[in-house]
């Protein structure tokens, strides 16, 4: 079933990458290797998230929960190395 709180995360998720990729085209000193790949990866698993419902969603709720479980780790080796 097709959820719109998902479907809404996913805008939002879309509208923030954006946003932060605006950020550092403007200054490429904002780019933090940790932190970045954590925000992709959040929005990687929203869009997943989304697509399960259309095709294999076994398997597409087993990549949505991995890359949330890899986006939080890399948030949290972001934050040890102070890249925030």
């Amino acid at each position: 079933m097709f959820e719109v709180g998902e479907l809404i995360d996913l805008i939002i998720s879309i509208i923030l990458t954006l946003y932060l990729v605006s950020l550092i085209r403007k200054d490429m000193k904002l780019i933090k290797a940790y932190w970045f790949m954590g925000i992709l990866l959040i929005l990687f698993s929203k869009l997943v998230s989304v697509a399960e419902v259309f095709i294999l969603p076994k398997f597409l709720n087993y990549i949505e929960h991995v890359s949330f479980l890899m986006a939080s780790i890399l948030l949290v080796i972001s934050i040890y190395r102070k890249e925030l």
